[in-house]
């Protein structure tokens, strides 16, 4: 659902293998990705001051963006250094190898996430900030504020930053691309075949989105369940 174009780099291709969700409007929305990083930021450290641990769910370099934001100084408001990150020692090793695309921030050193170093952490009631995949929350969720930055198709009802019923938050970092947009996106690839990926989609919008490329573009297109 994240699909940033026109913001992404377009490489050509003679064959474009295209995910099917977007074929589909219900992720067509505009986001500011500064202004929802700063939001995040206020509600982390409004959490960790009351002494509330934070857990944000994110895919790889969604999590990144928001972990250097939180290293930053937010008009005037800072996480102190005393703040444990922690993360899956896969997200760690990831970090610290992209790390210099962040020039602008140092990044503190990453706690590997263990259970009994959370509970650790919570029976001395210490907040801290812990990082993983949407699907990997730590059995200590309950105790912490949930953020998930991820595509969501409630974001294009309720916002860029909105919390549910439960009280858990969600985040769109990404500016989604209009259906005209991926309808671009593909003239400019160049390709001589499109193949439509069904897998995360229903097959009515996946040969939909294949006969609207074939219909407009003039280029070759068919929808396939990629995992068959």
């Amino acid at each position: 659902g994240d699909f940033s174009f026109p913001e992404i780099v377009v490489p050509k291709a003679a064959i474009l293998v295209l995910d099917g969700t977007h074929g589909t409007e219900r992720y067509d929305f505009y986001t500011d990705k500064p202004s929802v990083l700063d939001r995040i930021f206020e509600k982390v450290f409004d959490q960790i001051e009351n002494d509330i641990p934070v857990e944000i769910l994110a895919n790889r370099g969604t999590m990144q963006d928001i972990m250097a934001h939180l290293e930053k100084n937010v008009d005037g408001k800072f996480i102190s250094e005393d703040i444990p990150f922690l993360a899956e020692s896969n997200d760690i090793d990831l970090t610290n190898a992209i790390s210099y695309c962040y020039d602008d921030v140092s990044f503190r050193e990453l706690t590997p996430s263990t259970n009994s170093k959370l509970n650790n952490l919570y029976a001395e009631k210490k907040p801290y900030i812990r990082f993983a995949r949407p699907g990997h929350a730590s059995a200590q969720q309950e105790r912490a504020q949930i953020i998930q930055a991820d595509a969501n198709p409630n974001f294009k009802s309720q916002g860029a930053l909105w919390t549910d019923k439960n009280g858990k938050m969600y985040a769109c970092l990404a500016a989604h691309a209009t259906y005209k947009n991926v309808l671009k996106y593909v003239e400019l690839v160049e390709a001589k075949k499109v193949i439509v990926d069904g897998t995360r989609t229903s097959p009515e919008t996946a040969d939909s989105l294949a006969h609207t490329i074939s219909q407009e573009l003039e280029i070759v297109s068919y929808a396939n369940n990629c995992k068959s």
